[in-house]
């Protein structure tokens, strides 16, 4: 039993020495004015003291009129996930202040200017070493202006993004569907059932002072497949989108119960022609027996 003990405190030992933290992601800068229409790139850096083989980090953006791709520089391998997901590789372990590649933010040529910034966040991004060592990054949180440098002023400009309150909506309930918001994620995917009319969505938003609106949950009525709930506060914005996917009907096959007992019926007929045959080969091997004297 103490040998047990022994072993289970070793292995929390181990885990704490490979999962690290060190502050580690950092850009070119962090805060944008970017005209609509428009497009501004920004290096991203790892600063990483032990030897890498590869960064996985995930890339979101707060709202569709600034969003941001990333590319990695030549050399480096990018096993995009086609959503959020990034994991960068490198041909050879790297260490020190890594130029990743480039993050791309482009604005809409739709965009309006606001009282508020839109975000581009950088988070969970995790290090591996040769030898299975895991090094969490510190995340990057970029804000994005409308406009040039001076028209728009807001209170939090002055203000690190990481101690604001990114997001308005605390909670989605439902009886249909389960919806586990994430910080600074605007977008999630939902299944329901072949058969639903409709859903039940009902966002719970961290203040009272927050206005909600939200679109038609009717399934024959979505926009693009999508609900859309929209929470303002008087400062800030935030638009979520509820992608619905239906799942397709199974169709029951109908089994011809005629056919299946016609089928069994010759199955009968043929065990018992087997059955006979072996009879008369039976019966036929003892006549030609030789009799006694």
């Amino acid at each position: 039993m103490k040998l047990k003990r022994i072993w289970g405190f070793i292995a929390v030992l181990i885990t704490l020495f490979t999962l690290t933290e060190v502050k580690a992601f950092s850009v070119d800068k962090d805060t944008f004015y970017i005209e609509p229409g428009k497009k501004e790139e920004v290096h991203l850096y790892a600063n990483v003291e032990e030897e890498i083989t590869s960064i996985t980090f995930s890339l979101t953006f707060s709202s569709y009129d600034a969003s941001a791709t990333f590319t990695p520089l030549k050399g480096i391998k990018d096993n995009y996930n086609g959503t959020t997901g990034h994991e960068v590789v490198f041909s050879e372990a790297q260490k020190g202040k890594i130029d990743l590649g480039v993050v791309t933010i482009k604005t809409k040529t739709s965009a309006k200017e606001r009282d508020h910034a839109e975000t581009v966040l950088i988070n969970k991004g995790i290090a591996k070493t040769e030898d299975g060592k895991q090094i969490n990054l510190n995340r990057v949180n970029m804000l994005i202006y409308f406009g040039e440098e001076g028209e728009t002023t807001t209170t939090t400009n002055t203000e690190p993004a990481i101690n604001t309150p990114t997001n308005l909506l605390e909670r989605i309930d439902s009886d249909i569907v389960t919806i586990n918001l994430k910080e600074n994620i605007f977008e999630y995917t939902v299944t329901v059932p072949s058969g639903t009319e409709e859903l039940d969505l009902k966002p719970i938003t961290t203040s009272e002072s927050v206005r909600v609106t939200i679109s038609s949950q009717v399934i024959n009525e979505l926009t693009d497949g999508a609900i859309t709930i929209t929470l303002e506060d008087g400062k800030t914005t935030q638009n979520y989108k509820i992608n619905v996917k239906v799942k397709k009907a199974v169709k029951e096959t109908e089994v011809d119960s005629t056919t299946e007992a016609k089928e069994y019926h010759y199955k009968w007929k043929y065990i018992v022609v087997i059955v006979l045959c072996g009879a008369i080969i039976a019966g036929a091997y003892f006549i030609k027996l030789p009799k006694g004297d």
